[in-house]
Order: C-alpha cells, then structure tokens, then sequence
C-alpha cells in the first residue's frame, strides 16, 4: 500500500512537470511568430505548406525609389517627373527624378509616372498604375502591378516626324492637278516616327491601369484634317489597313490653333508613332459639286496632334488628351502637318 502511494506521487509530479514544460513551449513559440518581420496576409507559410496568417505592420515605414528606365535602352536609368497619392486621399505628392518616398509596408498609392503637379508636358513620360508596397524588407524599388520594372518613353517632337501624301496611283508627294468640279479620289498619307523616340501616349492608349484614366482607354495621337467647305464636300472612310478609324472630338485648342472661317475641322483617335514606326492614312475626298478646289487656298490639310497625360486641377484626376482642362494645348504639343497639293492648277 506505501508503494502504491510513492509511485501515485511520482506520476502526479511528471504530470505537473509537462504541464509546465508544455506552457513554456507556447510562450516562446508565441513569442518568436510575433517577433518575426510582419508580412502580408497568408504570405508565410511553415515546413508543411500551411500558410500562417500575419499582418503587415502599418507604422513600419519603408524608404520606396521611383526607378524608372528607357524602353530602347534595357537597363538604362531615366530622371523623371512623378507623382503618387496614398488611397483615399485627393493629394497629389511630387517626387522628382529618381528620389525616394517613405511609405508603409502593404499600403497602396497611385502613381503617375512623368508629369508632376507644376509640370504636365515633362518627358521622358510612363505609364500611370497602383503600386503596393511590398512588406519585409527596410527599402524597394517601384514596379508595375505585374512585377515589371517601369519604363519610359523619350516625346518626339512634331519636327522629328516624317509626312508624305500620296494620289491615287500611290506617287508620294505629287500635286493633283487638273480637278474639276464633283471630282472624288482616293488618298491617303502617311506618318513615320523617329528614331528611339514616341509621337503619342502609348500609356493613354493601352493604360496599365484604365481606371485611373476615368476607366477609358484612350488613343495615342490625334489625326486631324481641315478643309475648306465651299470647295469639299465629305472627307469619309478614314482608316489606317483597313480599321475604320473612330471619330474624337476636336478641342477647342485646336481650333484656335488652325481653324478659320470657312473651314471645317473633323477628328479621328489615331496610334502612337513608336520608334520609327509608321502609319497611313486612306481616305476617300468628294469635291463640292459646283466649285473645283483651288491650290491657291491651300483647301485641305492634314494634322497630327500628340496625346498626352494631365492632371485635371479641377478636379484632381489624371485624364489624357491634347488639351487640358482649360482648353490649352499641353506643353510643346506641337502638330505635324500635310498639305497635299490638289487643284485646279
């Protein structure tokens, strides 16, 4: 019966022995999940697969770079103009160059990459998108939704750009002469880029990121002709191989910039001229019935407008066009021009 008891006292002083081995196990399990490195939900995971839920630390502050490199020249590190603003907020912040922003680990900005709030027409240009910044880690550098590095484009000006026009046997720059009166053709010209360079937005038109642009996709350039509406009836059947070009409007900056009485102005969404790329336009001209079109008058002129990104001060959102809020041509937007010469004489 004495034995009995001793050995009862020794099993119930093993049993306190594991419970309190057990108890100091999970403590400092405990403590060494909550001492590691907050992380974003579900992203950890143990030996077996099992993913462990942790939350990014929010008061951790992470010193974020706005990288940026040149499209034609891999590797290469451009200085541009950015902006970003946190979720949430209607502030736009400036971050010049390739200079860094504190932010916190897992939150989400929007970012725009080559104009700034005091600067709509810097280049070179990217793309705008939301960026979240990545957890773990004291500093990052700013990438695409997709991982991607983020590249920019060096802007063309018009001057840069080749146009050439062409009649109907398809002779480049030949003047059609001999018009008569209710005379129709078929025309086109045709644009070629630059070299290493983009007339265009092509970040307005195929966006990363559609809804921060108001949820449209919009075009690279704007195609523009004006004519003279005593001596041409229609310019109709504007395509580029084939694609039926649809119709934009025609900005009133535009308009001041080559209007004039007596003539019309009539607006196609056109593609980026990227590197050396080229495009042409055809079309189909009818002449007034009863005046012959006359080559003094220049009657008929073709113009490319290039798209750019803006932020709208009205109303703080980033939109892309020729013209910003206030009806003025953004920056340098400068057009290229094609007269073809087509006439009585």
């Amino acid at each position: 019966m004495g034995n009995f008891s001793r050995n009862q006292g020794n099993l119930l002083t093993f049993g306190l022995l594991a419970l309190v081995g057990l108890f100091a196990y999970g403590m400092f399990a405990g403590n060494v999940f909550s001492a590691t490195t907050p992380v974003t939900q579900d992203s950890a995971q143990t030996e077996t697969g099992q993913s462990i839920s942790v939350t990014a630390d929010s008061t951790t502050a992470v010193t974020t770079t706005f990288e940026t490199n040149n499209k034609y020249s891999s590797g290469s590190a451009v200085t541009t103009q950015n902006m970003y603003r946190k979720q949430g907020s209607n502030t736009w912040t400036d971050v010049a160059g390739a200079a860094t922003a504190s932010l916190s680990q897992g939150e989400t900005i929007d970012v725009i990459i080559g104009i700034d709030t005091n600067d709509e027409a810097a280049e070179p240009y990217g793309p705008v998108f939301k960026y979240t910044v990545p957890v773990g880690a004291p500093t990052a550098i700013i990438k695409l939704p997709n991982g991607s590095p983020v590249t920019v484009r060096n802007d063309a000006l018009a001057t840069d750009l080749t146009g050439t026009y062409f009649d109907e046997n398809d002779a480049a720059n030949t003047a059609i002469t001999g018009v008569s009166a209710g005379d129709t053709f078929n025309l086109a010209v045709k644009w070629k880029g630059s070299f290493e360079e983009d007339f265009g937005n092509i970040f307005c038109e195929n966006p990363v990121d559609s809804s921060l642009l108001g949820g449209e996709k919009g075009y690279g350039t704007l195609i523009v002709v004006k004519y003279n509406t005593t001596e041409v009836d229609a310019v109709q059947g504007v395509n580029i191989d084939g694609q039926a070009l649809t119709a934009a409007s025609v900005p009133v900056a535009v308009s001041n910039d080559n209007g004039a009485t007596g003539f019309a102005l009539k607006g196609w969404e056109g593609p980026t001229l990227e590197s050396t790329a080229q495009f042409t336009v055809d079309y189909f001209l009818d002449t007034d019935d009863t005046v012959a079109m006359n080559t003094s008058i220049s009657a008929f002129t073709w113009y490319l407008y290039t798209n750019s990104m803006y932020l709208d001060n009205d109303d703080n959102t980033v939109k892309c066009g020729v013209a910003d809020e206030d009806d003025t041509l953004i920056g340098a937007a400068s057009e290229d021009s094609i007269a073809p010469v087509i006439g009585v004489t």
